[in-house]
């Protein structure tokens, strides 16, 4: 078995796009996200690397984000104010290291990561799009609630409140 590092933040000497998943489209929409991360706060991208190789072997990104709520007045006017979130952007696995539980092991440390930040930040949820059925399954694992309204790709996992 591959050893793998730690997820630790990206630098400007990671190769991101050499990284593929499985999804071209979205590789090539979020090499542009990623470059753009590296260097516009506020999001962050986190990556993890095959130890003999060196090669990435996956990623993520986190970026503070604010979702809306639904109007509480029948006239709308007193809309309750939005909610403060982490968005949990692309986790995304190499072919190459997919079965080798690079994505459990991005998904912990981007959670672990979310918890973490969230007394400083007010939030109330983590946001991820499951771009794959195996992504979402694996959200469902770590106890993320499916958002009816995006058809099934996207999910939130509530955080606990402040202590």
């Amino acid at each position: 078995m591959r050893g793998f590092s730690t997820p630790r933040p990206a630098t400007v000497d990671d190769d991101l796009g050499a990284v593929h998943g499985e999804v071209p489209e979205v590789d090539a929409w979020s090499q542009i996200r990623l470059e753009r991360a590296r260097v516009v706060a506020p999001s962050r991208t986190f990556v993890m690397r095959e130890e003999e190789s060196r090669r990435i072997a996956g990623y993520y990104w986190l970026s503070p984000h604010f979702v809306g709520r639904i109007p509480t007045g029948g006239s709308g006017a007193h809309a309750e104010p939005p909610v403060p979130v982490i968005l949990l952007g692309h986790l995304a696995v190499d072919r190459d290291f997919r079965g080798e539980a690079v994505d459990v092991a991005l998904l912990r440390d981007a959670l672990r990561r979310a918890m973490a930040a969230a007394p400083a930040t007010s939030a109330k949820a983590v946001l991820a799009h499951a771009m794959t059925a195996e992504l979402a399954q694996l959200y469902g694992r770590y106890g993320f609630r499916a958002l009816p309204s995006t058809g099934g790709q996207g999910a939130y996992l509530p955080l606990p409140p402040p202590t």
